[in-house]
């Protein structure tokens, strides 16, 4: 009897800064950023930035507790580690414009992905708008699912958490 594997689910997360592009790529260029965005779920989680004239990446690796996984997480008995990397490409101003974010969690067979994309009004000061779109994967039958839908729901609160991280700096 051949397992069917879980098709991938999609996502889409979509966060207003209430800066311009040029504030919003400033904050992306700090490390410190990335430690208070993760702080809900990680205290010590583990960023490494690289800037070049062209491209932000960002790698932070993020203990994720059961809790957070809600009831799935109990099941594998553990907490996970959870390892993201952001890229940002920046426009011939500098500016974040597309980016690309992939994960994967230590010790489970999932990943996820996500194109980045940022917008903002006419207006210089006006906010800017980041639109992640992306899928998860799992190869655990039975669970792929469940853990999806965990991933999905964990890298969502993360970034509806971040909105209000970001006001500190961005204003």
């Amino acid at each position: 009897m051949k397992l069917q594997e879980s098709l991938d689910m999609k996502f889409t997360q979509t966060l207003v800064y209430s800066g311009s592009r040029a504030q919003v790529t400033e904050m992306l260029k700090n490390p410190e950023y990335y430690k208070k965005r993760w702080a809900a779920l990680d205290d010590c989680a583990q960023v490494d930035l690289s800037l070049t004239e062209n491209r932000i990446r960002v790698s932070s690796t993020v203990s994720v507790s059961a809790e957070n996984l809600e009831q799935l997480a109990n099941k594998l008995n553990s907490g996970l580690n959870l390892k993201v990397v952001e890229v940002w490409d920046l426009n011939q101003s500098g500016w974040v414009e597309n980016g690309t974010m992939s994960g994967s969690m230590a010790g489970v067979p999932v990943k996820f992905s996500a194109t980045m994309v940022a917008n903002s009004g006419s207006i210089p000061q006006s906010d800017t708008e980041i639109t992640l779109e992306g899928e998860v994967t799992c190869a655990i039958p039975f669970f792929a699912a469940g853990v999806e839908r965990a991933v999905i729901k964990t890298i969502q609160n993360a970034f509806t958490k971040e909105t209000a991280k970001a006001d500190e700096f961005l204003l």
